[in-house]
């Protein structure tokens, strides 16, 4: 991959650009890419982590976040190829910034709890880098879930 770098971010395998990629000049020189194909792809992409009685819980997939006046909501998948995980519906209340929602494992006997979060956005040339970070969940604070992904600026 001419003109990438991988990276280790929480031992997560990323990629960032060392120069500005020819198919995508709007992204800025050692932008952290946490897929390489986020570019070009706007749907949300998010990690959960959790501690565990055998250490830390990773689990990754995509899904669909909308936000409408307060309202929070967003159904997440888990990646086809992890080997368990539930698949996760979030809503709640959005109110400067902060997102406080119920967790709910679908598909499980696990009861829904309650993620307090943040919405954070930084342009990035054309696009804006979008990220929702949440902690509390089914491990209490010890469980974190980051979505992110990257849009065309509107």
């Amino acid at each position: 991959m001419r003109g990438m770098m991988l990276v280790t971010l929480f031992g997560v395998a990323s990629l960032t650009a060392e120069t500005a990629v020819q198919s995508q000049p709007s992204v800025p020189a050692n932008t952290i890419l946490m897929n390489p194909g986020i570019v070009s792809d706007t749907r949300w992409h998010w990690i959960e982590v959790e501690a565990n009685l055998g250490g830390w819980s990773i689990r990754k997939g995509t899904g669909s976040v909308q936000i409408d006046g307060r309202q929070f909501h967003a159904e997440l998948s888990r990646d086809p190829h992890e080997p368990s995980g539930a698949n996760l519906r979030l809503q709640g209340v959005v109110e400067e910034g902060s997102v406080k929602a119920t967790e709910t494992l679908l598909n499980t006997d696990a009861n829904p709890t309650t993620v307090k979060g943040s919405i954070h956005t930084q342009p990035l040339g054309d696009m804006v880098e979008e990220r929702i970070t949440f902690h509390g969940g089914q491990s209490g604070e010890a469980s974190y879930l980051g979505l992110y992904r990257l849009a065309p600026r509107q």
